[in-house]
Order: C-alpha cells, then structure tokens, then sequence
C-alpha cells in the first residue's frame, strides 16, 4: 500500500507537489524570469539561495515559517529523474497549479500537479481529503491543462465527494475505476502513485528527492516591502490550524 511522503508528517508542506519535466536551472531560471518584473511593481525583489545538503525534510523546512495571505518562499528540488519538484510556503500547503502551468508553457515541457490529502475532518477539526492529478502541456484552451482527474471532498457539512475528469485519458489509466458506484473508489492514492510513476515520477519516495553540490536545490525567496498582513506560522501551529 502507498504510503505519504514522510507518511504526512511534514503535511501540509508535501499535500501538494508540483513537477516540471526539465532542469532544475531551467525551472528556476523562467520562475524568476517571469516573477521578477511583477515583484518589482510590488516593492519586491528575490533572492537565491542553493542548498546543496541535507535530507529532504531538511531541504523542504527551509520554506519555514509559512504564511498566510502570500507565499513568500519558493523551493525547486532536483530529482533522480528528468522530473523537477516545486514546492512554497503557503500555510494549508502549495498551490503548484498556477506555476506549473506558466513555467510549463513558457520551458516548453510537461508539468504535473500531484494532490493527496487524507480526508480527516471531524467537526471543525481535520482537513478535507482530495486526490487529484493534473497533467500540464503546452498550450491547452483551460490553463494548459491536457488532462485532469480529480477527487475531492467538498468541504461543508454533508462530507460529500466530488468527482471529475477532464481531457483524453492516458492509455495507462484504469477507467473502468471511474464508474464505480462509491465516488472514494473512482480515484485512489493507488491510482495516483501509479499513475505518477508511469510518468516517471515517484512522488511518495524519500529517496527520488536528491540534491548534490552538482545539482543543488533553489530556494527562492521574496525580499523587500512585504503585504503587512502576511502572518507567519511555524509547522507545528499550520498543522494545529488543519
């Protein structure tokens, strides 16, 4: 059975990950091109930062603390694959969708948005489950997107699944699944990983996260005149708000 990246401890930095079928250079590269001429507008400027040690728990509490009304951390992982993981700091966890989308039409190459959170509320306490997955490409009428599969618990009071798909489905996908009379059995963390890995991402896995003095990991983060209501939150407090 799969298993969370570090079976959710440092949730909800890992709830979502976003992946760019390129170099780490290349994805930082265009990130900061594209978002340099708008935090200049902002007051804003980024700053660069290679980290090229530690485990990956390490690597990714470097985006510590997390806020709430911006994302002013932006962390690009090297891979052991020809696959880029990006990851920010935004309190109930990245939202890779935007950026992926942008940096994949502006490199040129494919991006993925992998989503798996445990469906955990009880009362005002826990957080609403989703397993989605998201395939960017260049250039598509809706957000780039070439195909999308989506499972998600709506998030009021009745606790009730949606489920939905866009684009022409992979040949790898089981669709027969999509039929299935409860909406939690059309689309499983199962079918995520598996899905991911025949795209050549193993998603869940410690060990597929590898950052060296050759290739190291870009943190990127946002200097200069920041939005005065940005709270910050330690991992610890994120996870007490969830």
């Amino acid at each position: 059975m799969v298993r969370l990246l570090y079976n959710d401890k440092l949730a909800p930095i890992t709830s979502e990950i976003g992946f760019l079928k390129c170099s780490i250079g290349k994805a930082a590269y265009e990130f900061v091109r594209w978002q340099t001429p708008i935090r200049f507008a902002w007051g804003q400027y980024l700053d660069e930062q290679n980290i090229t040690s530690g485990s990956l728990e390490d690597i990714l509490r470097q985006l510590l603390p997390l806020t709430n009304s911006m994302r002013t951390r932006y962390l690009f992982v090297p891979t052991n694959s020809s696959w880029t993981a990006y990851f920010d700091n935004g309190y109930r966890g990245p939202d890779p969708s935007s950026v992926i989308s942008v940096l994949a039409e502006m490199i040129g190459c494919l991006g993925v948005r992998a989503v798996w959170v445990p469906n955990t509320k009880k009362g005002r306490k826990g957080r609403y489950g989703a397993v989605i997955f998201t395939v960017y490409d260049k250039p598509n009428p809706i957000l780039n997107i070439r195909r999308s599969i989506c499972l998600v618990n709506d998030g009021n009071w009745s606790n009730k699944w949606d489920f939905e798909t866009s684009g022409e489905p992979f040949t790898f996908e089981q669709t027969e699944c999509y039929k299935a009379r409860r909406k939690t059995d059309r689309f499983t963390p199962e079918m995520l990983d598996s899905y991911l890995k025949e795209l050549g991402i193993d998603a869940f896995s410690e060990n597929f996260y590898f950052a060296t003095t050759k290739n190291p990991a870009k943190l990127i983060s946002t200097k200069g005149k920041l939005v005065k209501k940005v709270a910050k939150y330690s991992l610890e407090e994120a996870q007490r708000e969830h």
